[in-house]
């Protein structure tokens, strides 16, 4: 590899030295860049090049790549790169020692995109109150609660399966708070929360129920609903999806 020594590089040159050659099909080069210390086999070419074949497979082809930050952390160097693939954009993790070798490569979650609310939002018309709900550790919610109303309908949102927050993100996707603004901008009240398995995901441990997951949770949220501000407690509704539709 016709480089300089890494030791003499900043860390940053160093990490985009490292993922380019993963990008361009090089993990012997990139392999010549693992400090020794990685026990053997751990980072081998062939290890390196199924990491980044399993990357773009999912994520689509690298489009651009930039340096992020530069931090210490427990005496070692991470170097941050920011990798925008054709279907998300994601953070590598490079670990440096002190000879600017690496020690180690993570992949941080996806960025989601930015979020756009529809057209039929219109956010003047509607505030949020943060609010919580559920038994302790309690979940934190918010109230979408058209201005200047009172006494009005509201709706409870129940997710589906998983430990999904309180908007059900997936990407750019916010179903949840679509719904949320959208019935707001029309005069009705909603109320989302985190679900339990996102907020405290280590609370609920071996073979977890239903009841556990979504229904105590969920009729929790509709005490707490009929007793929001601007409320009307005789017009409250509960919506689910998927699981928490049954």
């Amino acid at each position: 590899m016709t480089t300089p020594d890494p030791a003499n590089l900043p860390a940053s040159r160093v990490a985009l030295d490292f993922v380019r050659a993963l990008h361009e099909r090089r993990p012997a080069d990139a392999a010549l860049l693992v400090s020794p210390e990685v026990p053997e086999g751990a980072m081998s070419p062939e290890v390196l090049d199924s990491v980044w074949t399993r990357l773009t497979d999912r994520l689509g082809a690298l489009a651009e790549l930039r340096p992020a930050s530069v931090s210490e952390e427990e005496g070692r160097v991470v170097a941050q790169v920011v990798a925008r693939m054709a279907r998300s954009e994601l953070v590598l993790r490079v670990v440096l020692d002190s000879a600017r070798r690496v020690v180690g490569f993570w992949v941080a979650p996806p960025r989601s995109p930015a979020y756009e609310p529809p057209r039929y939002v219109e956010r003047e018309r509607f505030e949020e109150i943060e609010l919580v709900v559920g038994r302790e550790p309690s979940l934190p919610a918010v109230l979408s609660r058209p201005a200047g109303t009172e006494r009005c309908p509201i709706v409870v949102l129940v997710h589906g399966s998983g430990p999904n927050d309180r908007d059900e993100t997936l990407g750019a996707n916010r179903p949840f708070r679509d719904v949320a603004w959208g019935l707001a901008t029309r005069g009705i009240a909603v109320l989302r929360y985190d679900k339990r398995t996102f907020a405290h995901p280590g609370a609920l441990t071996g073979r977890v129920t239903v009841e556990e997951e979504v229904i105590a949770d969920a009729l929790d949220a509709l005490g707490a609903a009929r007793a929001a501000p601007g409320a009307d407690p005789a017009r409250v509704v509960l919506l689910g999806h998927s699981l928490g539709a049954r």
